[in-house]
């Protein structure tokens, strides 16, 4: 019988083998990726022992076992060395320099919304020019002035989330840095997806994907908090295996709290709950589940939203989804890069109707993505359809961002690991 590697060596020798790449694509970001070769010769050695231990024979039970928990122990160690250390590093030099230094603008500027919260201020309301994050250095397309220091554009739960953990370290300690919070997230994150599948391949593979996805981990290591809304999505998942409509409904209303973009999977939410039958029989499977959705969303969302309207809106959709574009720099990966490369553009500031383009392309995907869904009732062609509603939104649209690519990729794995899966496969009546 010939040898050959496994799926989850392949990926897990690729991703680690990306890993040692961020040292010479990130020169100037040590904290990111030590600057130790000693690290990367650490990672290189956990990538042999891992593929050494997928070739041996499993000739018993006892031998399947040792090979998995020896698999583990070489991921665990590698996501230490990827991941837990340079984030604390990360902290701990920021935390000997300056708040502004050794961090994501979005870090500080969600350190400060909570700072204002505890305070009893309105964060969609506030200026950050005197915060940390006004320090901070910003140049994309030759924007030198944050137009973010005006807007907080992201959800309540991204300040109100830390805020316990926060408010408690500073009057301990004095500073905080909410990427210790991030960091919890991560590691429950990454036991929780194992719930997902009983496969031991996909398992592994999954958590590989997730903890060492070369467009996730950088932007955790700096402090950007798609985690938090990852994890929701996980929490989402295992309750709708379980046919637990409402918890799940209540833990995706919780995401939407956190991040914009998983409004985009309640419409696929909805319809994978409803299942099949008369209209009347697909409410009554839905009408819980959207009470507690809206009864979630509207604790988490409405007092601020309440505060000042015209502020939280203009923060969290004008100013990052506006119609025309000109809010925030083009950036990233989209289909505005492109327009400002050939010439349409003059200016990454200058207005352009991507509200046309994304209509014309994710309406299609969205409507096909529906029906499907509609027809398997299957939650990985629910995730698929989310993700790529996500992706023609975020491409025709001024910035893709580096980590909304990083989240995509996210998605498909969980979608690619519940494939096949019986759990939560078909809807039935609860």
């Amino acid at each position: 019988m010939s040898l050959s590697l496994s799926l989850d060596a392949l990926l897990f020798g690729l991703l680690a083998a990306a890993y040692l790449g961020l040292r010479f694509a990130l020169p100037d970001f040590p904290q990111l990726v030590p600057d130790d070769l000693r690290a990367g010769a650490l990672v290189t050695l956990m990538v042999g022992g891992y593929w050494l231990l997928d070739l041996l024979p499993r000739r018993s039970p006892l031998m399947q076992q040792i090979i998995q928990v020896g698999k583990y122990l070489a991921v665990a160690v590698t996501v230490i060395i990827v991941v837990v250390l340079p984030t604390i590093l990360a902290i701990n030099q920021r935390h000997q320099t300056a708040p502004h230094q050794f961090a994501h603008d979005g870090l500080m500027q969600s350190e400060s919304a909570t700072q204002f919260a505890l305070a009893g201020r309105n964060p969609y309301i506030e200026s950050y020019q005197n915060t940390p994050m006004g320090q901070w250095q910003f140049n994309i397309g030759g924007v030198r002035i944050n137009p973010a220091l005006e807007h907080y554009a992201y959800m309540p739960l991204t300040f109100l989330l830390p805020l316990p953990a926060q408010g408690l370290a500073q009057q301990i300690w004095g500073w905080f840095d909410q990427r210790w919070v991030y960091l919890v997230f991560f590691a429950a994150l990454l036991v929780l997806c194992l719930r997902l599948t009983s496969d031991a391949g996909r398992q592994i593979s999954l958590v590989v994907i997730l903890a060492l996805n070369p467009l996730f981990v950088p932007f955790l290591i700096e402090g950007r908090n798609d985690v938090l809304s990852l994890f929701g999505l996980i929490l989402t998942l295992l309750a709708l295996q379980r046919q637990r409509w409402v918890p799940a409904a209540v833990t995706l209303a919780l995401s939407c709290a956190t991040k914009q973009y998983a409004w985009f999977l309640v419409p696929f939410f909805c319809v994978f709950v409803a299942g099949h039958g008369t209209w009347s029989a697909q409410w009554a499977r839905l009408k819980r589940p959207v009470i507690a959705f809206s009864l979630t969303a509207a604790v988490a969302i409405l007092p601020w939203a309440l505060w000042n309207p015209t502020a939280f809106l203009g923060d969290i959709l004008y100013f990052q989804s506006s119609p025309m574009g000109g809010g925030y720099p083009i950036s990233g990966f989209s289909i505005g890069v492109l327009l400002l490369a050939v010439g349409v553009l003059p200016s990454p500031l200058t207005p352009f109707p991507y509200w046309l383009l994304q209509l014309a392309f994710s309406l299609p995907v969205l409507w096909i993505m529906l029906r499907r869904v509609r027809l398997h009732q299957n939650v990985p062609e629910m995730l698929i359809g989310f993700g790529l509603v996500l992706f023609t939104i975020a491409f025709f649209s001024p910035f893709f961002h580096d980590n909304y690519f990083g989240y995509i990729i996210a998605v498909m794995a969980l979608a690619w690991v519940l494939t096949g899966n019986q759990l939560a496969q078909e809807v039935r009546a609860s």
